[in-house]
């Protein structure tokens, strides 16, 4: 029965290291499909940037800040998140900087207000995220000039205050756990394998003994 019981752990060994190295090579490959697709819609290997001009309080703003946490590893592998409180420093100058290189009247204005290239939009609820993941996804795809991109080179903002996301949240006191979206079910798999793999050795390991 020790014998069997050894050829049975030496397969179950050598089978979860395969499959575990299978997962890895599919994940592994995931993620270059992810970078090329991301290289291939924006027409260069540089990602551009999406301007989220919020204010603090606004419950809209707090929606999309919980959706992009959310969501973290799908929209920063296609563009670069820059956040900036609409009352911090000097954000306000450059908000009303961008509304005139826009058009956008400034009594339109509304927040959360949001640039990709030339393309802009205002406002958020989950419930219409399907909406927001075409503004992204459009605005990417034509590749347009980064119009806050140009104003910022212009050094004419002295008092800027600009955060990524998750400090965002902090300041908006919105829990997160920051590594939660970067956990893919293939490692939940392959945990899963290996303690399936110890209960059962462990299993046969007391029945022998009992007999």
């Amino acid at each position: 029965m020790n014998k069997l019981l050894k050829y049975f752990f030496v397969f179950m060994l050598t089978f979860s290291l395969v499959l575990t190295s299978a997962f890895a090579a599919k994940k592994k490959e995931a993620d270059t499909k992810e970078s090329e697709e991301v290289v291939e819609t924006t027409g260069e290997s540089e990602k551009p940037t999406f301007y989220y001009f919020r204010r603090t309080g606004c419950s809209h703003c707090a929606d999309l800040l919980s959706y992009l946490g959310a969501n973290y590893k799908k929209y920063s592998s296609k563009v670069n998140i820059v956040v900036y409180d609409y009352y911090e420093g000097k954000n306000n100058v450059l908000v009303e900087d961008v509304l005139e290189a826009l058009n956008i009247d400034p009594n339109e204005l509304g927040f959360p207000f949001y640039v990709i290239g030339s393309s802009y939009d205002m406002g958020f609820a989950e419930a219409y995220a399907d909406s927001f993941d075409s503004f992204v996804n459009s605005a990417i795809a034509t590749n347009q000039k980064d119009v806050v991109g140009e104003l910022l080179k212009k050094n004419k903002y002295s008092d800027l205050v600009k955060t990524d996301v998750y400090e965002a949240m902090d300041k908006e006191g919105i829990e997160y756990d920051k590594d939660s979206d970067s956990a893919s079910n293939d490692n939940v798999i392959i945990i899963a394998i290996f303690a399936g793999v110890i209960v059962l050795f462990g299993s046969l390991i007391f029945f022998s003994k009992r007999k």
